[in-house]
């Protein structure tokens, strides 16, 4: 009989193996892939890039967001990999197989079974729900705070598990975790706030001293109350207005918010793409009950990392119903919002799907054989509907732009840039022979 390391280690290389399968999707489509190009805000964020220079720009407030560590990793990709769009659409997905494998480790460190955490990868690892996030590379910046969100809740269990190195993981590498996750992406600054939150959350966390949960919860909330105060004080945006526009933003962001809950990432998963009351209604019912399921299920291990999972999949759409409230209720369903949701939701959603699975088969010999076909057919089904999204993805976003800036000898002066219409050719043009972007 294998002894428990030698399960551990299987289960750990496992959570690998599913973690590099994320890379599935990139390689299946990688024809379509290659024909994306620059989109929208990259044009914004290069051409500010080339006039005010790297390093200042990489201080500088863009719309709401306070990003250095982004741009510098962004920005220095341009340059390394001399504008090869194709190579900043990999990195992207490379940086979500990490996340992948993280969510994996953490979900091993609290006490998952094995078939949770592969249902729970797959989902959040193969999702075609996500392509404008694999598809644009300035949503590199979403998926980059992602990751270090996943590494804060790792480090932030490790001081919970009180180890003898808990200590010194909570005065250095948790708090810089966290920061990063803050000069990553503008919600970013969720991840301090939400595990300082959980920190005083009995329920959550049972840290029995009131003093040490409080002390906890400073060192989580700091780095990001930090950034959050730099982007106040800089940045414009919805936040500035809020006095002037109570009214229309309790109405209309409340709205905005309720549907960016209840919707995401239910809406896309099962094919609909448009809003509506009844779905609004019928969505916001399952999704609530599995949050209510995973956190009645968790045992204490499992707890703060399910309660992190609801506190940011809620203050997650409060921050949009502010920022985004005025684009209207149909932007609140847009795949550039899916990843943070389906990450909050497929670890309780592997949780529901592996019991229940287990109420109905569980005293039958072939469950195995039945759990590995169930794993197959999963994965098929997540794969099956990406070519189809990437052939419409890749016009509008890849060989129609291509054409007007790279093959059309007479373009028009403006609108040739999809996403930023207002964007000079000559300047697109002028960019494109400096960068070599491609």
């Amino acid at each position: 009989m294998p002894d428990h390391n030698e399960k551990e280690g299987a289960v750990h290389f496992a959570v690998a193996v599913v973690a590099c399968s994320a890379l599935l999707p990139f390689l299946l489509n990688l024809r379509q892939f290659r024909k994306l190009f620059w989109f929208g805000d990259e044009w914004d964020l290069i051409s500010l890039m080339d006039k005010l220079g790297f390093w200042v720009w990489t201080t500088k407030v863009f719309a709401e967001n306070f990003v250095p560590l982004f741009k510098i990793i962004w920005g220095g990709s341009i340059l390394t990999f001399n504008g090869s769009y194709l190579w900043m659409i990999a990195l992207v997905w490379l940086n979500h197989v990490i996340n992948v494998y993280l969510l994996g480790k953490i979900l091993c460190r609290i006490g998952l079974r094995l078939y949770t955490i592969i249902i729970a990868q797959f989902v959040f690892a193969l999702s075609s729900t996500n392509v404008e996030t694999f598809g644009w590379s300035v949503q590199w910046s979403s998926v980059m705070a992602t990751t270090f969100f996943l590494w804060s809740i790792y480090l932030y269990l490790e001081i919970l598990s009180q180890s003898s190195r808990a200590g010194f993981v909570a005065w250095t590498v948790y708090p810089i975790m966290v920061l990063f996750s803050a000069l990553s992406f503008s919600r970013g600054i969720l991840t301090g706030l939400i595990l300082a939150f959980i920190s005083i959350l009995p329920p959550a966390t049972r840290i029995e001293k009131w003093s040490s949960r409080l002390s906890l919860a400073l060192v989580s909330a700091a780095p990001s109350f930090l950034v959050a105060l730099v982007i106040y004080m800089n940045a414009s945006g919805n936040h500035r207005h809020i006095g002037e526009n109570f009214a229309e933003l309790a109405r209309l962001g409340s709205a905005f918010a309720v549907h960016f809950f209840t919707l995401n990432p239910l809406l896309r998963m099962v094919g609909g793409d448009t809003v509506s009351l009844p779905m609004v209604l019928l969505l916001g019912l399952v999704k609530v009950l599995l949050f209510l399921y995973g956190l009645l299920k968790a045992s204490e291990r499992m707890r703060p990392f399910f309660w992190a999972l609801v506190v940011f999949d809620v203050s997650n759409a409060v921050l949009m119903g502010l920022g985004r409230y005025h684009t209207g209720l149909s932007a609140s369903i847009s795949s550039r919002y899916q990843y943070q949701p389906l990450l909050c939701l497929a670890p309780i959603l592997g949780l529901w799907v592996e019991n229940t699975a287990r109420a109905i088969f569980g005293a039958w010999r072939w469950y195995l054989t039945i759990a590995v076909g169930a794993m197959v057919a999963l994965v098929a089904v997540l794969l099956w509907p990406w070519p189809s999204v990437m052939q419409s993805w890749s016009g509008w976003r890849g060989s129609e732009p291509r054409y007007r800036l790279l093959e059309d000898p007479t373009p028009p002066a403006v609108g040739t840039v999809p996403g930023i219409p207002h964007f000079p050719t000559d300047r697109a043009k002028e960019l494109i022979n400096k960068y070599g972007l491609h």
